[in-house]
């Protein structure tokens, strides 16, 4: 049986992929893909922590997909669990977290600039309110402060900030449904809340852009223990996509699912 991944693996891991001190970071994460953890998602979550430093951010998708369905759709911010899994939900569970209301795409973040990504959120998932959107706008490439995304042994087809570009760029396919529900805020206090989802019937496969952004120089590509992980700079992503939409409005509408294998050396680096 492998060794337990431990915190030293992740700060290694985290290195190799550029993530820095100071760095927004929005992290997609699968605990189970690393094998065993030791310490599970508390320890994944720390050296996230310890990775961006105590200037930096760690953002997680704290999303309520169920409540696409729901009757009557309803967000707790203290107490409805993210459905995306240990690490985000260790992240919305951190002390001092912040989460932005919106009924199936809250995000959860910790960090001096977690008030600032999550105090309004936008009608849509990932409007000009959202982080997604903030996490684009207001990161800069290579420098302190700057926004990217992270995958722990996930996939592209996970990442919201491709959603973030169609919606700026009104995408013709991408449709929106209204959701009249309620939450109830941090003090306790309840209050409607009205959002709007994404077309869930909508095919999409975003899977395949890994190969041309790692070609482009966008995409950080390492394992730590059996998770294959993954780094792109959210404005640098931006500039590569927009220009490409721009002149075919239908680039990332994809309509197969392909599943991506990246041969991983022993020492972690991609072959």
């Amino acid at each position: 049986m492998p060794d337990p991944v431990t915190s030293a693996d992740l700060l290694a891991g985290l290195a190799r992929l550029g993530v820095r001190a100071g760095e927004r970071v929005l992290v997609h994460a699968s605990l189970s893909r690393f094998g065993r953890v030791r310490g599970g998602a508390t320890t994944v979550v720390d050296a996230l922590l310890e990775a961006v430093g105590p200037s930096g951010t760690l953002l997680a998708p704290a999303f309520t997909f169920h409540n696409i369905k729901a009757e009557r759709p309803f967000l707790d911010m203290r107490a409805t669990p993210s459905g995306m899994g240990a690490i985000p939900e260790e992240v919305r569970r951190r002390a001092g977290a912040h989460r932005s209301a919106h009924l199936t795409h809250s995000v959860a973040a910790v960090g001096p600039a977690a008030a600032e990504f999550t105090r309004e959120h936008s009608l849509t998932p990932c409007g000009e309110a959202s982080a997604f959107w903030k996490l684009i706008r207001r990161g800069g490439p290579g420098g302190p402060g700057g926004g990217s995304v992270v995958l722990l042994g996930v996939p592209l087809n996970v990442v919201t900030l491709f959603h973030a570009v169609e919606e700026r760029l009104g995408v013709p396919y991408m449709g929106f449904r209204d959701l009249h529900g309620e939450m109830r805020d941090a003090s306790g206090a309840a209050r409607t809340l009205h959002s709007q989802c994404h077309d869930p019937a909508r095919p999409y496969d975003f899977n395949p852009l890994a190969a041309p952004l790692a070609g482009a120089g966008l995409l950080a590509e390492t394992a730590i223990g059996g998770a294959i992980c993954r780094r792109v700079e959210a404005p640098a992503l931006w500039e590569y996509l927009a220009p490409r939409i721009e002149r075919e409005p239908e680039f990332l509408a994809r309509k197969t699912e392909e599943s991506l294998k990246i041969p991983v050396a022993a020492d972690g680096s991609v072959a």
